[in-house]
């Protein structure tokens, strides 16, 4: 009876053969293949989304501004007309506007153009030189691989793709992005203009 006591035990103490652990690991392997790309998408789809969501709330902030100061005012000190500054959030954005300093007769009185950045997105938006009358935005976040758009002249917003390198890349009169970086592009040419070209930009 003793004796088989000890068997027993001998038996319990076995380990692992060398390809059972080796199936083990290949399992494992090919789990972290499937798993960390689609991670990857899925963190690249949050920064995407972060910087069309503050791309949103900015465009009810423009218009809303626009409908009290009768001009569109851009991302520079002061929202003067023309080409605006380069935001980087996180940020909340006020931009003080006093009497007629975007042009001699807007605003009639003193407002602010107040919108939110989130971590990693920047934005700039530009206005018609002069009139104000126009504007385009661009919202891209550091990390995701497209640019967001809006244009006083469309409902609809719209997005273009960065490179996979995110080098230098053209895309459309009003954005490329350097390094993954967003640079501010051409100011809108006129009011009532298409400053978002549909052979670059598409509807988001």
């Amino acid at each position: 009876m003793g004796g088989n006591i000890m068997k027993l035990n001998k038996k319990s103490k076995k380990g692992f053969t060398l390809i059972e652990l080796l199936i083990v690991v290949a399992i494992i392997a090919i789990l972290a293949a499937i798993a960390i790309p689609q991670f990857g998408q899925y963190r690249v789809r949050g920064y995407n989304s972060a910087a069309s969501s503050d791309l949103r709330n900015f465009k009810i902030a423009e218009e809303s501004f626009k409908s009290d100061a009768g001009v569109y005012a851009s991302s520079q000190v002061a929202g003067l007309a023309g080409t605006g500054a380069l935001l980087s959030g996180p940020l909340n954005v006020n931009v003080p506007v006093v009497a007629n300093s975007i042009n001699t007769s807007f605003p009639s009185s003193p407002t602010t153009l107040a919108f939110g950045l989130s971590n990693g997105v920047s934005a700039g938006i530009n206005t018609t030189a002069t009139t104000a009358a126009d504007y385009v935005a661009l919202f891209a976040h550091t990390q995701g691989n497209v640019v967001y758009a809006a244009d006083s002249n469309n409902t609809q917003l719209k997005q273009a793709g960065k490179d996979s390198a995110g080098a230098a890349v053209a895309i459309g009169n009003a954005a490329q992005t350097t390094g993954g970086q967003l640079v501010i592009g051409t100011v809108p040419t006129s009011d009532n203009a298409d400053d978002l070209p549909t052979a670059t930009w598409s509807n988001l």
